[in-house]
């Protein structure tokens, strides 16, 4: 595996601000949370396209 090196890797900053989710686990990150703990599927059959 080769290693890249940044010319200044400490001025790369990342700074996360927010989080969103939209799948058939929930409309939200906390309900897609909650199902993904819960053990639920996202995953059917696709019925229209």
């Amino acid at each position: 595996m080769r290693q890249i090196q940044l010319s200044h890797p400490e001025t790369q900053r990342v700074v996360i601000t927010g989080m969103g989710a939209l799948s058939p686990l929930g409309l939200n990150v906390r309900a897609f949370w909650e199902g993904l703990i819960a053990g639920r599927s996202g995953i059917g059959p696709i019925t229209q396209f």
